[in-house]
């Protein structure tokens, strides 16, 4: 996994978007990076196939994300400090 991608996470955990209502999309998630959107659209559909993340219900018409359970678990084992 790259450090862009577990990034990701961390924003995820610390956002607080771990229940389908509560998932970011991708605009949302621009705000917050330095990447373009189809990079974090790249990104966050690699940890979907991971099943760090997962998709949640949609914002109008724009897709969702949220971090899962094993998500969490990754990111609380590799917590700096």
């Amino acid at each position: 996994m790259r450090k862009e991608t577990v990034n990701l996470l961390y924003l995820l955990r610390l956002n607080n978007c771990d229940s389908p209502v509560k998932g970011w999309t991708v605009k949302n998630i621009t705000v917050y990076t330095p990447f373009k959107y189809t990079k974090i659209l790249k990104d966050l559909n690699e940890l979907v196939s991971g099943g760090y993340v997962a998709k949640g219900y949609k914002s109008v018409r724009a897709e969702t994300f949220y971090i899962t359970d094993m998500g969490k678990a990754f990111v609380m084992k590799n917590a700096p400090g």
